[in-house]
This record gives structure tokens, sequence and C-alpha cells, in this order.
């Protein structure tokens, strides 16, 4: 059984913890590391999950995860954003494909834009907005994942959309 409930959650959320590492770390490498590093507490602790918690204890894991990577690097790099892999989350930013190298190589350039402005902003606020607008989360599971009632969950969204607002105008 613990088996096969760990195999299940992993089918169930990986490509949700790697996409929230790649988007708070900033690169794939980085991202890649932390999902295993979190698999590994998944297996653990599988023991002690219930599984109507186990997607916030995830999302809680991989961030905090993310916050020791930071501390311990003291610098981000967001040069490795694209992941070549169509199903990757950050490519679901613009779906189309565009057969003009001109326009790809446009799009390309908005969607790092987009995707530093999200990594500049304040840890709290990229996590609920990262889950709120990329994952499509609820507010009870940011609420859990951030360890915050919900409506500081509200203000950090509100708070989120008025800073990309900002540093994304041109656009």
């Amino acid at each position: 059984m613990h088996t096969t409930e760990f195999k299940k959650l992993v089918r169930e959320y990986k490509n949700l913890v790697y996409s929230q590492a790649l988007y708070s770390t900033g690169n794939s490498h980085d991202a890649g590391d932390v999902t295993q590093e979190v698999l590994i507490k998944l297996w653990k602790n599988i023991d002690n999950i219930r599984p109507q918690t186990a997607k916030s204890w995830l999302l809680t894991v991989t961030r905090n995860s993310c916050i020791d990577m930071s501390r311990k690097k003291r610098e981000h790099y967001f040069s490795e954003f694209i992941t070549g892999d169509e199903d990757s989350p950050i490519n679901k930013i613009s779906d189309e494909r565009e057969p003009d190298p001109e326009q790809r190589l446009d799009k390309h350039d908005q969607k790092q834009r987009v995707i530093s402005a999200i990594a500049g902003l304040p840890e709290n606020i990229r996590t609920a907005v990262i889950l709120r607008y990329i994952h499509d989360e609820n507010y009870e599971i940011i609420s859990e994942t951030l360890g915050l009632p919900i409506n500081s969950i509200k203000v950090y969204l509100h708070r989120g959309r008025k800073l990309l607002a900002q540093k994304l105008k041109e656009i």
C-alpha cells in the first residue's frame, strides 16, 4: 500500500511540484533538484500524509525547498525558463506556435518578460500568484500552502496583480 499510494501521488502531482519549483527558482535545473528533493521527502513521510491534504503538503514542501535553495545560492538566475517540453507549464503562457520566426521571437521575448516579472515579486505574493493564475488553485489550497488566512491570500493576489500590471504595462 505504501508504494502504491506514493506512485499515485507522484503521478498526480509531480508536474505541479516541478512547475511551482520552476517559477520559484527560475531555472529548470534547480526546479528538477527541488522536485527530486520534494519527492524524496514524500517517500519518507508517506505514512504521515493524508490523501486529502497531500496536495497542500506537497506545495508547502516545494515552497520551503525553493526558499532553502534560494538562501543557499544567494542569487537567482532566470535564463533557462524554456524547457523545450510542449506540455511544460511555461509554454502555456502562449499555446500558439507562430510560423514566422520574428513573431516567435517576439512571443518568446514577451514570455521572458512575464516570467521575469513574476520572479521579481516578493516570495509570498509570487507563490500566491503562481498557484492561483498559473495552476488555477482555489483560495483554500493557497491558504493551506502559505499557512495564511484566505483574506490575506486575496490581499496578496490583489497586490500581485497591481505589481505585475506596473511591470508589464509596456507589453
